[in-house]
């Protein structure tokens, strides 16, 4: 039996992300322009997290968390705390 309903296409839109159109964005950055502007991991994080694009120094000081903390083992957490 049919119900008369009609599916509309999937559109995921959050206050961050948005996949509507063309292009994917993130907090009002285009991907592409993720991309051109070279805005790195740290400058998607801050786009994701914090809702705005961060100075550099902030995404860089991100970039760094991320490697210092990447080899994360039960032997390293002690230096971890000393950090």
């Amino acid at each position: 039996k049919k119900l008369g309903m009609v599916r509309k296409p999937a559109n995921f839109i959050s206050s961050i992300a948005d996949d509507r159109g063309e292009e994917l964005k993130y907090c009002g950055v285009t991907i592409s322009d993720v991309f051109s502007q070279e805005m790195g991991i740290g400058g998607v994080l801050s786009l994701l997290w914090f809702r705005r694009q961060l100075p550099r120094a902030c995404t860089k000081f991100i970039e760094m968390i991320l490697c210092v903390t990447a080899d994360h083992g039960p032997a390293v957490s002690g230096a971890h705390n000393t950090i």
